[in-house]
């Protein structure tokens, strides 16, 4: 990997059930940098909110796919 970790702040019920629907951004943390990188939720289009599952690229560790409960990106 490239010794990053991403996190996101959305989640939902055993029962899948979204609310309250949190209206956040994501972090990212570079151990080369040692430092976090935030996005702000005004970087994110209105719809997405509970961002909840983050995928990166096994070819491309670059390339990182974030999915929403409620709403896409």
């Amino acid at each position: 990997m490239n010794n990053k970790t991403w996190v996101s702040y959305g989640n939902y019920t055993e029962y899948f059930n979204p609310y309250p629907l949190k209206f956040s951004g994501l972090s990212n943390y570079d151990e080369n940098l040692n430092s976090w990188f935030n996005i702000g939720k005004d970087s994110i289009p209105e719809l997405a909110v509970n961002l909840n599952n983050i995928s990166i690229n096994p070819f491309n560790n670059d390339n990182v796919f974030i999915s929403s409960f409620e709403g896409g990106l």
